[in-house]
């Protein structure tokens, strides 16, 4: 689990929606990653490399003054799915719940992975959410409806049911990702984060 998390974190820099199923986007699945989203990627003490169905994760701690290296592979299986339909892809990592993200592959060659972001999927219509988790400034509280009190913020959400690739793309943050750049380096954008 903590491989999972640490990839989740690696694809970007937080996320939060949610969703009870894995979101296929109406796409095909992969059994393996295409040559197009493979390479090495490295980010500070931390490297990422993906190749055929595997993606390795390589992290390095200095406790101690003793250079420590730990290395985990996860493999495309259940709990980890990749879609393709409409020129992007969507990896599935399944926590609680499932975590998506949206890939596309640039003209030039890079590797944007986006986060979904609660308050573009606020704005589209007819999505079954399953619970929401709002905050204000003294208390966090999940609920299983809408709250309309300014005070309240949506900060996560859990959506029922599968989405098309389309409202999928839709609610991607094209401000909050992670940009896997051909020469190996990885840079984040990231909007700062408030509520709905």
């Amino acid at each position: 689990m903590k491989a999972l998390l640490f990839l989740a974190i690696f694809l970007t820099s937080c996320t939060s929606v949610y969703f009870t199923s894995v979101q296929t986007g109406g796409g095909v699945e992969l059994k393996e990653f295409p040559n197009e989203l493979c390479g090495t990627w490295r980010s500070g003490i931390e490297k990422i490399t993906v190749s055929g169905a595997k993606i390795e994760l390589t992290t390095k701690s200095n406790q101690d003054s003793i250079p420590e290296v730990e290395v985990e592979v996860l493999e495309l299986s259940d709990s980890i799915r990749l879609f393709y339909t409409n020129d992007y892809y969507f990896l599935n990592i399944k926590g609680d719940n499932w975590f998506t993200f949206p890939i596309c592959v640039t003209k030039n060659g890079d590797i944007e992975v986006t986060e979904l972001s609660v308050s573009r999927m606020m704005k589209i219509k007819n999505i079954d959410y399953e619970s929401f988790l709002y905050q204000n400034s003294v208390i966090d509280t999940i609920a299983t409806n809408r709250i309309y009190d300014e005070d309240w913020k949506i900060s996560q959400v859990v959506v029922n049911g599968q989405l098309d690739s389309k409202t999928l793309i839709r609610s991607s943050d094209k401000l909050s990702k992670t940009i896997y750049k051909k020469d190996g380096t990885v840079q984040s954008i990231t909007r700062k984060k408030g509520g709905i």
